[in-house]
């Protein structure tokens, strides 16, 4: 690809054209344009900063992933992302090691403009010119944040079956249902997210409390008769399966909803105990904190 330019002399008048050849310009032209575009529509979160670390670009992703406009990041030290969660040694490593021409990778967890945290995985590397010279740094982020909480979440639940099933193997099977009902409630509440559990046995039509722990306990002490109505209730829902509600305190439930309520219970989760008969008793598990109540199904 050439450009031509054409002069016209005066005397004696005669047209000289000069012929420059630019085919790698406008090669390197389009490849800038194609890197540019690329950039802007990256899904990962790309800043550019200057020597001093303060941000002379962002893409449209980094403006989703981190709440700031361009107008509010931009000339901004790239601390204003600082969640506080690494210390200074953290950041003197990286960036010494960014600065002697390394590319760092690694996760950090930074925060919103909204305040939330937010982790990511990180690439940060230096930009040089021609000549060599350092002139700034660029860095990539994706956001692992769900990734990282689903991990969590598996490493938990794999942590907790263990516990239960070393909990089942202390468990004596010929000990009296009183016995083995505490043994199991002293398991279960050392779970993530269950402040209190307890047992209950249906018989006859009534309800009496086998055990209980956590900061139910302060109500339900083992032997308590429990109302028939609530009794009755806890039965036929068993009947159905496992299910969970929030705690509500009923008028016909009187002394014993009063204590319960005073515990500061907030959610309530039951599985049936089943027998050839039919349901002989729950197993229940509570939340104090609203926080933890969507989770109690998961628990159970």
């Amino acid at each position: 690809e050439v450009r031509v330019h054409l002069l016209l002399t005066e005397a004696p008048p005669v047209f000289v054209a000069i012929v420059e050849d630019i085919t790698e310009r406008v090669a390197g032209e389009q490849e800038r344009a194609r890197l540019a575009s690329a950039v802007e529509q990256a899904a990962d979160s790309i800043m550019i900063l200057d020597p001093a670390g303060a941000v002379a670009y962002v893409n449209p992703s980094s403006s989703r992933l981190y709440g700031y406009s361009p107008d509010e990041i931009l000339g901004q030290s790239s601390r204003i992302l600082d969640s506080g969660r690494h210390g200074a040694a953290f950041w003197s490593e990286l960036w010494a090691s960014v600065s002697a021409g390394r590319t760092w990778s690694g996760s950090i967890v930074n925060r919103r403009k909204d305040g939330s945290l937010v982790e990511v995985e990180s690439v940060i590397s230096a930009v040089h010119d021609l000549a060599g010279r350092r002139t700034g740094y660029v860095q990539a982020d994706r956001d692992v944040t769900r990734e990282r909480e689903l991990e969590g979440a598996l490493e938990r639940d794999v942590r907790e079956r263990e516990t239960i099933e070393a909990a089942l193997e202390r468990i004596d099977p010929g000990a009296s249902p009183d016995e083995i009902a505490a043994a199991a409630c002293a398991e279960i509440v050392r779970l993530s997210g269950i402040d209190s559990s307890w047992a209950v046995e249906l018989t006859n039509g009534h309800g009496r409390v086998l055990a209980a722990e956590g900061r139910i306990a302060q109500a339900l002490a083992p032997g308590l008769l429990i109302p028939d109505s609530r009794a009755n209730y806890i039965r036929e829902r068993a009947s159905g399966g496992p299910w969970t509600e929030a705690w509500r305190q009923r008028p016909r439930d009187g002394d014993f909803g009063e204590r319960v309520s005073a515990t500061g219970l907030q959610a309530v989760a039951h599985a049936p105990l089943k027998g050839a008969h039919g349901v002989l008793g729950a197993i229940g598990i509570g939340a104090h904190d609203p926080a933890d109540a969507d989770r109690l199904i998961e628990r159970l």
